[in-house]
């Protein structure tokens, strides 16, 4: 049997396909195991050689492990991966070699691995951004909702308070409510 160069992981949760290449471009082995069948067989069994991971959620976990126990591990973007997926249609052993053999071609560039304080600050970065989305989008649902009712409120935050609490101070909606009468409404 060939020596192994080079295993492609196809990454998941909880099941996790690998195919072990030789230095030919031949399949060598192609295996299905679960997360802690993983770990056992890479930190005890797995022939140290390139390991090549599609770039996606868990990732830089992966690749950090799996560089700690001494592997050189090549991360690609599912972009550059794609090309090498042969046969019809798409599934874990096809992905798994795809990945294998992307990570054999020089050409393919590979995605910088992240330490843990990169992601974490990524992390806080990413969930700062959305919150302020948010913030916006209630916002401006806000203002669209009370013109809807004839309070006009300008741009910013301050001015969308100040509308609110003439209206919290009128007893809100539901105090417009009772001043309606069934007929048109006035602002207060």
């Amino acid at each position: 049997m060939d020596e192994i160069s080079v295993i492609g992981i196809d990454l998941a949760k909880r099941v996790f396909q690998l195919c072990a290449l030789s230095a030919s471009g031949e399949v060598v082995w192609n295996k299905r195991l679960g997360r802690t069948a993983l770990m056992r067989f890479m930190a005890d069994r797995a022939p140290r050689c390139l390991i090549g991971l599609e770039a996606c959620g868990g990732a830089h976990y992966w690749g950090r492990w799996l560089s700690g126990l001494g592997f050189r591990v090549k991360m690609m973007s599912p972009q550059a991966v794609k090309p090498y997926v042969t046969g019809g249609h798409k599934n874990d052993p096809r992905d798994a070699r795809a990945i294998a053999e992307a990570a054999t071609r020089s050409h393919v560039s590979a995605v910088r691995i992240k330490s843990q304080q990169a992601q974490a600050l990524q992390a806080l970065v990413r969930v700062r951004e959305r919150q302020v989305r948010q913030r916006v989008q209630v916002v401006h649902q806000l203002r669209a909702l009370l013109h809807e009712f004839g309070f006009i409120a300008p741009k910013g935050y301050g001015h969308l308070l100040r509308v609110y609490r003439q209206l919290a101070g009128s007893g809100g909606l539901a105090g417009l409510r009772r001043r309606c009468h069934g007929t048109v409404c006035s602002p207060p």
